[in-house]
């Protein structure tokens, strides 16, 4: 017969020490690559002005972003398995840091360049987050919160700040 041995508390609280950090970190790169996502459309009025196009034009940038991430998607296991989640989380948040320089540029071209660089960046951070949530015996649905916080997150951080103050004074 297998013997089981009982897990001191010292010894359970020691075993969950780096689950902590790697929510929070995973929560970071998720909540961040959904932040790139939305950057532009928060703008479109601005954006639409500065690209001389109507502001639902600007929509389509969102699409060239999942175009993109779902070309990217179907490698992200690979990278996953051939460089690391950890390793593979940093490349997508520096995929979408070159998007995000490339979509303020204010260039169109280069804007829907930066757009395909933000859509491989979010195309490879789900893979590399579920492998480090399911490695570590967390619940998957976790998952999907960092997306409604970057989604949030945006919202706050990027939109017009008058408007911002003058919804804070009503």
């Amino acid at each position: 017969p297998i013997r089981m041995q009982a897990q001191t508390p010292a010894a359970s609280a020691k075993a969950r020490e780096p689950l902590l950090p790697l929510l929070a970190l995973t929560t970071a790169v998720q909540a961040l690559g959904t932040y790139s996502v939305f950057a532009l459309p928060t703008l479109a009025p601005k954006a639409a002005a500065t690209f001389a196009l109507p502001p639902q034009m600007v929509g389509y940038q969102v699409s060239v972003i999942y175009f993109a991430a779902a070309c990217m998607s179907g490698y992200g296991g690979l990278l996953v398995r051939r460089f690391g989640a950890g390793t593979t989380s940093l490349a997508a948040l520096g995929l979408a840091s070159i998007g995000l320089i490339g979509i303020a540029s204010g260039s169109l071209a280069v804007t829907i360049l930066g757009s395909l660089f933000v859509g491989a960046g979010y195309g490879i951070v789900n893979p590399a987050a579920a492998h480090l949530l399911l490695r570590f015996g967390i619940v998957s649905l976790l998952r999907e919160k960092p997306t409604h916080l970057g989604t949030v997150a945006h919202r706050i951080q990027i939109t017009d700040r008058a408007m911002v103050r003058r919804f804070a004074t009503e």
